[in-house]
């Protein structure tokens, strides 16, 4: 199920490790950093196995293929949402912590 993330994986843990070592030098940016790249292992660790499972769940729970299909929407939907505060973050992280710029 996670193969075909395996890459994102590898370079969101790299982030995280780099971060932590970077901790001490930029404190927010490195807290902003985890953070994201954490919310982004998690959603994958819900989303995709959630996908994954859908036909099976609204087999279970006896929903019709257009009630399949709405579940599939509002999955999608909520990772979208999901996926854009992880950005934030990150582009939060990008820009926190600069310095103004010096006029000569």
């Amino acid at each position: 199920m996670f193969a075909h993330r395996l890459p994102t994986i590898l370079v969101a843990l790299s982030g995280i490790v780099f971060a932590i070592v970077r901790f001490k030098r930029h404190l927010r940016v490195s807290i902003l950093t985890i953070l994201g790249l954490i919310v982004y292992l998690l959603m994958l660790l819900v989303f995709i196995p959630l996908g994954y499972w859908m036909p099976e769940l609204g087999h279970v729970f006896h929903l019709s293929e257009s009630q399949v299909g709405w579940a599939y929407t509002m999955m999608y939907v909520l990772e979208d949402l999901v996926y854009a505060g992880i950005l934030i973050l990150l582009v939060a992280a990008a820009f926190s912590q600069r310095r103004p710029k010096t006029s000569h």
